[in-house]
């Protein structure tokens, strides 16, 4: 569309420089959001309660900790809190009491979720819910599955 204005023809254009930036921002914004929710959860394969047995508990109102299985060759890969991976060591079990209290002011009201496999030797997660009560936090919940889930 031209029209003629004092200074000569003038043609109107769409510049789609401003959508491509915002397209690429949303793409961006998807790809952290997916990633923060891939390392609050670890894929796990979770005991199983019969139902009488269990109490709900939201992972949004709670602080989540994963027991991470052992590795191919058979080492152990540690706790994850976060995004931040613990060691099975006292250091890293001593780190991991730092970051809990740090987070002290919000694990008053909330419940920490202990996940770990099914098959976990209770070896490894035994050090984890002692740290949790050095840390000073007295609700903790094991996770299970319902007996009857799929």
């Amino acid at each position: 569309m031209s029209r003629l204005y004092q200074r000569g023809p003038v043609t109107v254009q769409t510049n789609l420089t401003p959508l491509i930036d915002v397209v690429f921002l949303l793409i961006t914004f998807f790809m952290v959001v997916a990633q923060i929710q891939r390392t609050r959860l670890e894929v796990l394969e979770l005991p199983r309660l019969s139902a009488a047995e269990s109490s709900k508990a939201s992972p949004d109102e709670s602080v989540v900790i994963n027991v991470l299985p052992l590795g191919p060759d058979g080492e152990a890969r540690g706790y994850r809190f976060g995004s931040r991976t613990f060691a099975e060591t006292p250091a890293g079990l001593a780190q991991l009491v730092k970051s809990l209290q740090e987070e002290g002011a919000n694990l008053t009201e909330s419940r920490v979720l202990v996940r770990a496999a099914r098959n976990e030797m209770y070896e490894r997660v035994h050090p984890l819910l002692t740290t949790i009560a050095q840390a000073g936090i007295t609700r903790v919940h094991v996770v299970t599955v319902d007996e009857d889930a799929p």
